[in-house]
């Protein structure tokens, strides 16, 4: 069997059309993926969010081909408008960023999308996946992007402050300070920062009570009060006293040979009481001067020398 000829200038002639026709649709798909990108771009930056899902979904679609740079770009804006600054839906949301990360999950910009898919699950409160995807972020994003980190630490955060672990949101709120330079996101910051070292401040230790000083002070305050009333009462009977007897004077018997009436010594115990401990002996001489003997004589004897206090003598006791 003949070999047939083969005009190999013809082929690489056809080759080399083939070759540039291949260049030339490439890049009239990319020069075409960027023009749609950039539309949807700006409905974007005009807030019409649902016609900018629509132009983006059509960058995506099966013709034309996109690369896997402007493929991951794409599931990046898209999990963007689905956000909380967008249509608010955390669920697509979530299925977007996750096909971004997917593409490649352990470059820079997968961290982009381990931070917006972090913040979804937190307001769905799925802490614990909340928490893997903020922590792969972090570990991802380059040192050199400070701002995005401090964005990171400041999500990872709020994930605490919902467990209620605040020494953790602590942390990670001083760490979003140091690293910002946006003076508004540090000032919101520093106030939570305060709120919590007031929450994690230890309490105040009891006072250390000394019992013995105590008790001597409610003791005393107690003897002040007692001698208070006391000499309020003491006073309030000599003026009672001394009033009873001027106006209760007895008459002198006719026969002072006979007792007189009433001269029984049970009748002068029931006699108005005297608070003796308060009064002296020259108030008690005047109170008893201005009664008859006989019931001086029983009262004093009785009374005064019967309670132990002998003030008086006879004749002290008598006109």
């Amino acid at each position: 069997m003949l070999c047939p000829v083969v005009d190999y200038k013809r082929f690489r002639s056809f080759v080399f059309a083939f070759d540039s026709f291949e260049f030339v649709l490439v890049r009239w798909v990319s020069e075409m993926s960027a023009a749609a990108l950039a539309k949807a771009d700006k409905l974007v930056d005009e807030k019409k969010w649902s016609d900018a899902v629509a132009a983006y979904k059509k960058c995506i679609g099966p013709r034309p081909k996109i690369t896997d740079q402007d493929r991951s770009y794409v599931y990046n804006r898209l999990g963007y408008v689905h956000g909380p600054n967008g249509l608010n839906e955390h669920e697509a949301l979530i299925d977007w960023y996750t096909k971004r990360i997917d593409i490649d999950p352990n470059n820079s910009v997968a961290a982009f999308s381990y931070h917006g898919r972090g913040a979804a699950h937190r307001l769905l409160g799925k802490y614990s996946l909340a928490l893997a995807d903020f922590n792969r972020a972090i570990a991802l994003y380059p040192a050199t992007q400070m701002d995005l980190l401090a964005l990171c630490y400041r999500g990872r955060s709020r994930v605490y402050q919902d467990l209620k672990q605040y020494d953790m949101e602590l942390a990670d709120s001083q760490k979003c300070v140091s690293l910002s330079t946006n003076a508004e996101l540090i000032e919101m910051r520093k106030k939570r920062i305060a709120e919590l070292r007031d929450l994690l401040a230890p309490p105040a230790a009891p006072a250390v009570v000394d019992q013995k000083a105590t008790a001597d002070a409610v003791t005393a305050a107690l003897d002040a009060e007692t001698n208070k009333r006391k000499r309020e009462a003491d006073s309030g009977s000599i003026a009672s006293v001394v009033s009873d007897g001027a106006s209760n004077k007895r008459a002198k018997p006719t026969d002072s040979a006979s007792e007189p009436k009433g001269s029984s010594v049970g009748e002068y115990q029931s006699a108005p009481a005297i608070q003796l401990s308060a009064l002296t002996v020259t108030g008690l001489s005047e109170y008893l001067r201005s009664i008859d003997p006989a019931y001086i004589k029983s009262f004093a004897h009785n009374k005064i020398n019967g309670a132990g206090l002998c003030m008086l003598d006879d004749s002290e006791l008598t006109e």
